[in-house]
């Protein structure tokens, strides 16, 4: 019986009478490859079909629910003028004691 493989030197040849040929082996990578990538298409496609589908089924539970608002309280307009106006004192004041440190320190 012949071996298999023929070692030469630190290379491996396979026998002459080979069915191995490097046509059938880019024919054969081709078509895996093909296969592969046309099989994580639909996985991908099948992943967003299912997300799509999850978004539709929460979106019509939503629908569904009743709405309840629970009512805001309103704002009083002294609330805000008192805000306003005490960031107004804060901010001369503020102004006030930067310009007398400053007339102090450089004289």
């Amino acid at each position: 019986m012949k071996s298999w493989k023929r070692k030469i030197g630190n290379s491996i040849q396979l026998p002459a009478e080979s069915a191995f040929t490097p046509e059938k082996s880019k024919a054969w990578l081709e078509a895996n490859s093909l296969s592969g990538s046309e099989r994580t298409r639909q996985r991908y496609a099948q992943e967003r079909l299912d997300m799509k589908r999850a978004r539709q089924a929460e979106r019509r539970e939503i629908e569904q629910m009743p709405h309840v608002f629970q009512e805001m309280p309103r704002r009083v307009e002294g609330d805000q003028t008192s805000t306003r106006s005490f960031g107004l004192v804060q901010a001369v004041i503020t102004g006030l004691v930067l310009a007398w440190l400053a007339h102090h320190w450089l004289g």
